[in-house]
């Protein structure tokens, strides 16, 4: 079996703990900086679910608070109110089996390192023996398409390629829940378009939940099992869409398609939102 863990049918390994059928409960999130007349509510109150190998994708206007909802759901910042579980436990710290992409791969990829070590690097602490961070680090290259490149550096790759590193690291760390916030933002269209596929190949593959933050509506669209919908700081959910397109899914026939087109129109509508639905709309 792969080190990494996962079939090809993008079930758990036999040598996996098993994972329950809600991953992640956000339960009425809300996160205020500062206090007293200073005090910005940047979250009101914020729940939704993320079930074992769903890809939800989190939108909004600018400045909705999309990041600041990450990273109270990825232990990263204590929240002001409520609690987000992940796999039934309370999130006080980022999870060990939660992995984490960000957009400026130029920040966290360290220029010093060697690809091999970037990868590896979150690995030592895990007592893990040589050998084996070595073939985790292999195979994870590998899977993103960066076979060889081990002893090259960061700079020396393009941007799409020191991308699919940061990719491998969360790999090589047989996560159950990859968390990505805006990770494509940096990189041309073609690129872009290259990594979407490539993220719904390995989410496939290994069978790992993926929670997405992204502006482009697009994007969404074309990843996502749902979309959470943000409305306008401080955020609340405005809706959660479901997206009914068929899987595989690729760039001419999936966007092609007419649905994917009326899901497309329907969320910029609700991106569009200036303001919260009112109590007497949920009655």
């Amino acid at each position: 079996m792969p080190l990494l863990g996962r079939s090809e049918a993008g079930t758990p390994g036999a040598d996996d703990a098993k994972v329950p059928d809600t991953v992640i409960s956000v339960d009425g999130l809300g996160k205020t900086y500062g206090a007293g007349e200073a005090a910005k509510v940047a979250i009101e109150r914020i729940d939704f679910d993320v079930s074992a190998g769903e890809f939800v994708s989190i939108v909004g206007p600018s400045g909705a608070g999309k990041t600041t909802l990450l990273k109270c759901l990825t232990g990263l910042l204590e929240p002001s109110t409520g609690r987000t579980l992940f796999e039934g436990r309370e999130i006080e710290e980022p999870p060990a089996r939660m992995a984490i992409v960000f957009q400026d791969y130029g920040r966290s990829l360290f220029p010093w390192m060697t690809v091999s070590r970037n990868v590896e690097l979150p690995l030592l602490d895990k007592r893990i023996e040589k050998r084996e961070r070595r073939e985790r680090v292999r195979e994870a290259l590998e899977a993103v398409g960066l076979p060889g490149t081990e002893q090259q550096f960061p700079w020396q790759l393009s941007g799409g390629m020191q991308q699919r590193v940061a990719l491998a690291r969360a790999l090589a760390y047989k996560p159950d829940c990859l968390v990505m916030d805006e990770p494509f933002a940096s990189v041309d269209a073609q690129t872009r378009f290259e990594l979407e596929d490539l993220v719904l190949e390995l989410r496939h593959r290994f069978g790992i939940t993926v929670v997405f933050v992204t502006h482009d509506i697009d994007e969404a669209v074309y990843l996502s099992d749902r979309i959470v919908v943000l409305t306008r700081s401080p955020a609340q959910v405005r809706a959660i869409l479901d997206v009914d397109l068929s899987r595989p899914r690729d760039q001419v026939t999936t966007k092609g398609h007419h649905r994917f087109g009326e899901l497309r129109t329907e969320l910029f509508e609700l991106v569009q939102t200036q303001r919260p639905p009112s109590p007497a709309a949920d009655a």
